[in-house]
C-alpha cells in the first residue's frame, strides 16, 4: 500500500516501491500495489498491470491532496475486496497507507503488517521550518507532535528502517517500537550504474559538477549554483548539470543567462529515469546539497556507484559512512563557502577524486545492492509467517 508510485512522480520513494514489487515478484511472489488515483488529465497513464505486478487505484483523482479520508475509506474497502477474494499473507504499508485497515475491516482477520519507515515524513515534520507541524509545534508548545506514522507502526508485526538513523528517531517514537524494527538499507542495480570505463568526463579537458532532483529550495539548488559561481572564474573548464524539473527551473535559467554561463551551466529539465545512468556516466563529481532531512537517496547510491566522487550536505546524514569507508564528502547545510571550499579540494586533487569514486562503488557493492534489498525483505515476510 502506498500514496503514489513512479507513475505519479519519479521520486526515490516511489522507486522503492516498484523495484521491492518487481523483485518479489521475479522471484515468484504474487504482489499487489493499492495506491491513489493519477488526476484526471493524466488518467490514461494509469496501468493495471506491470511487470507482473498488479496495480490497483483508489481515492479522489485531485492532484492537491495525496492523501484524504475518502482515499483511506476507498484503500481500506479495497484492501478488504481483495483480501475476501483472494487472501493476502502480508500487507506491506508504506507511510501512512496502512491508517486505512483502521477504517475498514474484512470479513476475517487481517493477516500481518509490515511498515517500511522511509524517514521523509518523520524528519521533516521535525525539521522543516515550513512544514504545519513545525507551525502547531511553535504555535501551541506544550503539545508533543506526534509523527503521522505512529498509529500504523502500532499496528505493525514488522517496521523495516531505511538506514540506522531512521531507525532511531521510530524508536524515538515509542522505544516499543525498537523490538519491531529492522534496518534493510535502500538498494540499487550497479550492473545499470557503473563508471564510465573510458573516462567521465564530457571531453577529456572538462570536469562535471551533477545534480539530480527537484530543482528547489529545499534540495538547495540554489546553493549549489552560488558555490559553481563562486570558483568558476578559478576553473574555465568546469561545468555544472542540473538534471530535474522543479518550481526553480524558469528561476534558474534566467540566473544562468544573466551571468552568462548558458555554455557552462545545463539545465535538462525532467528526463527519462532510463536515461539517469548514462547521465551519471558523463560526470565527474556529485553534489546532493539538500537542506531539507533525506532518508536514504537512490541519486546518491546511483552516484556512488556510478564511480563520482560524492558530496552531500549533513542533512543527508551519510558523515558516518562515508568517513567509515572514505567514500565521499560532506558540509554543513545551507554552508556555500564549505561547498565551494570542498568543490575547491576535490579539483586541485584528480586523484583524490578517483579514489573517492572507486571506494563509492566498493561501499554500494558491498551493502546498496537491490538483490540485498529484496532478499532482506523477503526474509522479514518469512520470518513473521514462520511465527
Amino acid at each position: 500500500m502506498t500514496r503514489s508510485i513512479p507513475i505519479h512522480v519519479p521520486g526515490g520513494f516511489e522507486k522503492y516501491i516498484f523495484d521491492l514489487a518487481f523483485g518479489l515478484t521475479a522471484i515468484g511472489h504474487e504482489v499487489h500495489i493499492i495506491t491513489k488515483h493519477l488526476p484526471r488529465k493524466r488518467a490514461r497513464d494509469e496501468v493495471s498491470l506491470l511487470n507482473g505486478v498488479q496495480i490497483h487505484y483508489v481515492g479522489p483523482r485531485s492532484p492537491l491532496f495525496w492523501y484524504s479520508f475518502s482515499f483511506f475509506i476507498e484503500m481500506g474497502k479495497k484492501l478488504a475486496q481483495l483480501q475476501n477474494e483472494h487472501p493476502f499473507d502480508i500487507i506491506h504499508s508504506n507511510n501512512l497507507a496502512a491508517f486505512s485497515m483502521y477504517l475498514v475491516r474484512p470479513k476475517g482477520a487481517w493477516p500481518p503488517l509490515v511498515s517500511t519507515a522511509h524517514g521523509t515524513s518523520i524528519s521533516e515534520f521535525r525539521t522543516h521550518p515550513k512544514t504545519i507541524f513545525q507551525k502547531i509545534k511553535r504555535s501551541i508548545r506544550f503539545i508533543p507532535v506526534i509523527p503521522p506514522e505512529y498509529v500504523t507502526f502500532l499496528r505493525s508485526e514488522k517496521i523495516v528502517c531505511i538506514n540506522r538513523r531512521v531507525q532511531k528517531l521510530v524508536e524515538e517514537m515509542n522505544p516499543k517500537f525498537g523490538k519491531k524494527c529492522t534496518v534493510v538499507n535502500n538498494g540499487i542495480d550497479p550492473s545499470l550504474f557503473h563508471p564510465n570505463e573510458q573516462g567521465s568526463s564530457v571531453t577529456k579537458h572538462t570536469t562535471t559538477i551533477l545534480f539530480t532532483g527537484t530543482l528547489s529550495h529545499s534540495k538547495g539548488v540554489p546553493r549549489l549554483y552560488q558555490a559553481f559561481k563562486k570558483i568558476a572564474q578559478k576553473y574555465p573548464a568546469l561545468h555544472l548539470r542540473l538534471v530535474g524539473g522543479g518550481p526553480l527551473y524558469e528561476t534558474l535559467a534566467l540566473q544562468v543567462h544573466s551571468d552568462r554561463l548558458q555554455d557552462r551551466v545545463k539545465l535538462d529539465g525532467p528526463v527519462n529515469p532510463a536515461n539517469m545512468a548514462e547521465i551519471y556516466r558523463q560526470a565527474d563529481i556529485f553534489v546532493l546539497p539538500t537542506e531539507s532531512q533525506e532518508g536514504l537517496s537512490f541519486s546518491i547510491l546511483e552516484a556512488l556507484a556510478s564511480g563520482l566522487a560524492v558530496i552531500v550536505s549533513d542533512a543527508c546524514h551519510m558523515e558516518q559512512i562515508f568517513t567509515k569507508y572514505h567514500a565521499g564528502l560532506t558540509f554543513k547545510a545551507g554552508d556555500t563557502g564549505m561547498l565551494a571550499g570542498l568543490l575547491e579540494k576535490l579539483l586541485s586533487d584528480p586523484l583524490s577524486m578517483q579514489k573517492f569514486g572507486e571506494a563509492g562503488r566498493a561501499l554500494v557493492l558491498q551493502k546498496y545492492r537491490k538483490e540485498i534489498m529484496i532478499k532482506s525483505v523477503e526474509q522479514v515476510y518469512q520470518t513473521i509467517l514462520q511465527n
